[in-house]
């Protein structure tokens, strides 16, 4: 396998590093989620009551990961 495969469907599950989001091999994907840019520094109601609705989203398998 290429070091730097970025294909998840490639990446077999036994690789060192295959449990570890983003290790330099993730490829974006079309149903990613993208915070919406108005609430980017932003204190407005509305941005106060968006962002614990994202963190809402997160569980076990979906994870914020610092790009």
């Amino acid at each position: 396998m290429h070091p730097y495969e970025t294909d998840q469907a490639r990446i077999p599950s036994t690789d060192t590093y295959a449990d570890i989001p983003a290790y330099g091999r993730y490829k974006p994907q079309d149903d990613d989620f993208r915070p919406e840019p108005k609430h980017f520094m932003s204190t407005s109601a509305e941005t106060l009551k968006y962002w614990p609705s994202v963190l809402d989203m997160c569980d076990e398998s979906h994870i914020i990961v610092e790009g």
